[in-house]
């Protein structure tokens, strides 16, 4: 059931991916087509396939096949976050951790921008969140660890971003917070919140290097790409297996 909430959100997020770049003002309805303006069919609320079947009524275009991507990996993330979490109030914090991350990254792949507009609602959303969860659980104590959490993976790649700044964009900086604020709150000393979100750097500049060997091969040549996916699947493989690392 939470799989295919995250596929509906995932609908819902794939008008944020085009509109929030462009700050357009508003919000339109994942029924209509962004190219010219016209009413797609309701199947296009449909998770993965509505973007795949759904036609343009006036132009006869199909939606971008990265919304079905995209959807595909919303409800993925959200079935893993339902498995990881087992109380209703840190399910909820987490999914929208999720929500953000995924939505995130889709910008940056196809604008190599990070938003404000989304980053940091996304820090303000996992304060509020976290400390309701924090008070629900009886996890007040959490709290120290979240903050501690967030300042590390900040402050790292804020000093990243200063000596190669090339390498790692100011988007990326401000993304580390509330990325180590979700990882800081499943730890209940600063040690382990700081040795969770090494794990995480490590799992996503690992996959970002990956990544850029074989752009390097493809293009022969290197290439400017995005680092926030890694970063954010790195984060996100963390919160998943965090029972399990960094202890």
């Amino acid at each position: 059931m939470v799989a295919v909430l995250g596929g509906v959100v995932g609908r819902v997020a794939s008008v944020a991916v085009e509109q929030v770049p462009l700050e357009e003002p508003g919000w339109r309805s994942p029924l209509v087509c962004g190219a010219c303006g016209g009413r797609r069919s309701p199947v296009g609320w449909v998770p993965v396939l509505g973007p795949l079947l759904g036609r343009c009524s006036s132009c006869d275009e199909r939606a971008p096949v990265w919304e079905a991507a995209q959807d595909a990996v919303m409800a993925g993330c959200f079935g893993l976050m339902a498995l990881r979490f087992d109380h209703p109030a840190n399910l909820a914090a987490y999914l929208v951790l999720a929500a953000s991350l995924v939505t995130l990254s889709a910008i940056d792949l196809q604008t190599m921008r990070l938003p404000d507009r989304l980053t940091v609602p996304t820090f303000v959303a996992g304060t509020v969140l976290l400390g309701g969860a924090a008070v629900v659980t009886e996890r007040t104590e959490a709290l120290v660890p979240a903050l501690v959490g967030a300042a590390a993976y900040f402050g790292i790649l804020l000093v990243t971003h200063v000596i190669y700044p090339r390498g790692m964009g100011f988007g990326d900086v401000k993304l580390a917070a509330p990325m180590g604020l979700y990882l800081g709150y499943l730890r209940v000393d600063a040690l382990e919140a700081v040795s969770l979100v090494l794990y995480a750097m490590l799992m996503g500049f690992a996959a970002g290097s990956v990544a850029g060997v074989l752009v390097v091969a493809v293009r022969r040549r290197s290439v400017p790409y995005p680092f926030g996916p890694f970063l954010a699947a790195g984060t996100l493989a963390a919160v998943v297996l965090s029972r399990s690392i960094g202890r």
